[in-house]
């Protein structure tokens, strides 16, 4: 595995604690700078993944929705234009 130094000018410390401050509190994590950073380029890695999950998601919600859709119709349209008869009360051939 890889490791990196990453340096930053002490001026901008103050404002990198309050994102992360920010997102602690949003997230209810309790990252400290590093470790929000390494989260920040580990979801960075799996961005495309991600996206890549939700629209095939997305494609078989839609495509679910439409088939039920499709089913409701049929089943709609498709009632008998007349009671049906109580197969008990029939005589004869």
């Amino acid at each position: 595995m890889a490791t990196f130094t990453i340096e930053i000018p002490d001026a901008h410390l103050p404002k990198l604690q309050a994102a992360v401050d920010q997102d602690n509190g949003n997230n209810g994590t309790a990252y400290t700078v590093q470790q929000w950073i390494e989260q920040a380029v580990k979801q960075r890695m799996i961005q495309e993944e991600l996206q890549l999950a939700f629209q095939q998601l997305q494609q078989q919600k839609n495509a679910d929705f439409a088939a039920a859709v499709a089913t409701a119709r049929a089943r709609r349209l498709y009632r008998p234009a007349t009671t049906p008869v109580d197969q008990s009360t029939v005589t004869g051939p």
